[in-house]
């Protein structure tokens, strides 16, 4: 999500790898910046125009998919089964990316790259992880989790256009549809019609940046059947250029970015087509936060298309007699119950 920091000098610095046993970040001397919705950041002295994030998924995930592995850092930088993992997460970042400067030129997207290092853990990261980023408290034992974990980290060249006055968050920040209000009229805001012609000066009074936008984010997601990460505050941001207003994708690359999320929901509702809309518990605690990031996707999405008369938009169920929808979207807000009962993500 957007880096809208934390930073405090004056805190105990608990996301300060300091100890991390990496010759790269050994090299760079990453100092801590702050941390934002999803990513822990650091600054790199001697490269000012570049941020180091370390996205609080990949830590979790990491220590998930690590735990019961034991040993030092060095022992994970040379661990094939770790190394193999990571590459492999790495390789499928860099296709996403390159995927989306095929869609959204390059002006738009800032540059990046992804890298792997190594941070040492200690039960009181693990707690504050757990109580910053999942909003729950655990107690960790000692030997509940290894000494250290390999993670991803992305290098993102500096945007100083979202440190500007003249920025806007182009969304609304947070998950809109599991409001109650929204989830009362959830059909008619998911997929929205323009049902009648705009007037020429309505149509000139189009945005233009927030339609180009649009247009190669539903074409996007239509190709690829991801989704993009518009849900934190200026993760795709306005601003102003000497030609007129613009737009920047700042931190809009899905966290599960190799993960076709838009077409495991329309996967998910079409096996529960099959008994009626009708699902026990386990599987919709199972898919509950890919319906809840899709639908909330889809409505900012059409949203803004409706809002400036395009008169394309997404319908991950344009598949489903009109006599069925009602049954579909009711499964969809008992999903976005059990995800608002469940909390923020898995266990870590």
């Amino acid at each position: 999500m957007s880096e809208k920091l934390e930073n405090s000098k004056n805190n105990d610095k608990k996301y300060d790898f300091s100890d991390i046993e990496d010759d790269l970040l050994i090299k760079y001397k990453p100092e801590y910046l702050g941390y934002g919705g999803e990513h822990v950041v650091f600054e790199i002295p001697e490269h000012p125009n570049v941020v180091v994030k370390v996205s609080f998924e990949s830590i979790a995930e990491c220590l998930n998919w690590q735990r019961g592995l034991k040993g030092t850092a060095k022992d994970f930088a040379n661990n094939p089964d770790v190394q193999r993992e990571l590459n492999y997460r790495i390789d499928m970042a860099n296709v996403v990316y390159r995927e989306i400067l095929k869609y959204f030129p390059r002006e738009h997207v800032p540059l990046q790259r992804y890298v792997t290092f190594t941070v040492s853990i200690t039960p009181k990261l693990i707690e504050e992880l757990a109580r910053d980023y999942y909003k729950r408290e655990v107690v960790v034992a000692d030997d509940d989790f290894p000494a250290a974990v390999h993670v991803v980290a992305m290098v993102q060249e500096k945007s100083t256009e979202a440190k500007s006055d003249d920025v806007e968050s182009l969304f609304e920040c947070g998950y809109v549809v599991a409001t109650e209000e929204n989830q009362e009229q959830i059909d008619k805001l998911l997929f929205p019609v323009i049902t009648e012609q705009k007037s020429q000066e309505e149509t000139s009074r189009q945005n233009t940046a927030q339609v180009d936008f649009v247009k190669r984010a539903i074409i996007y997601t239509k190709d690829t059947g991801r989704i993009l990460d518009i849900a934190g505050t200026n993760n795709v941001i306005l601003i102003q250029t000497p030609s007129g207003q613009s737009y920047k994708l700042i931190d809009a690359i899905y966290p599960a970015h190799w993960i076709e999320t838009y077409n495991n929901f329309i996967n998910f509702m079409k096996e529960a087509a099959k008994n009626d809309f009708c699902c026990d518990l386990g599987k919709i605690q199972q898919n509950s936060s890919v319906v809840i990031n899709v639908v909330d996707y889809v409505y900012k999405i059409n949203r803004v298309a409706l809002e400036n008369s395009i008169a394309d938009a997404l319908d991950p169920l344009d598949w489903i007699p009109n006599t069925d929808r009602p049954k579909a979207i009711e499964l969809i807000k008992e999903c976005i119950d059990v995800w608002k009962r469940k909390g923020q993500g898995s266990d870590i």
